[in-house]
Order: C-alpha cells, then structure tokens, then sequence
C-alpha cells in the first residue's frame, strides 16, 4: 500500500492540525529522504485537488499528512 493510500483514512485527524510546509520540507531534505517522499507529496496535491480544496486547503492537509507519515527521525542523546 503506498503513502496516499494510507493517509486517506486519516485526513480528518489531521485536517486540524496545521504545519508549516518549509519546515516539513526542509526537515526531510536534512534526513536525506525527500526523493522519497516528493512523488508522495504530488500524489496527496492531486488527491486533495480532485476532493475540490483550494490550493492552500490542500497543501496544508498535504504537508500534514507527510509531517503525519514521516515523522522526525528520533536523535541520539549518546551521541
């Protein structure tokens, strides 16, 4: 199952859960996984697209869901 199939089931657990997009994208380009993760983000745009949302309903439910599906890798405190 890919990424967008996932989040379907999920969307209105996070629809009230605003991210900011720069962050999100920037915090996977820094884990080294954002080749990863863009085809997900355009499948999302075009999902929420064809659900009607407005291009600023839809990145923000978009970048959401990936703050939802790639959360921040957890940081050593060893070192």
């Amino acid at each position: 199952m890919d990424g967008a199939s996932q989040s379907q089931g999920n969307s209105a657990a996070t629809a009230s859960r605003e991210v900011d997009p720069l962050s999100v994208t920037k915090r996977l380009q820094r884990d080294g996984r954002w080749a990863e993760v863009e085809p997900v983000r355009d499948s999302l745009m075009k999902e929420s697209k064809k659900k009607g949302m407005n291009k600023a309903d839809a990145q923000a439910w978009t970048y959401a869901e990936l703050d939802r599906m790639y959360p921040a890798f957890r940081r050593s405190v060893d070192g």
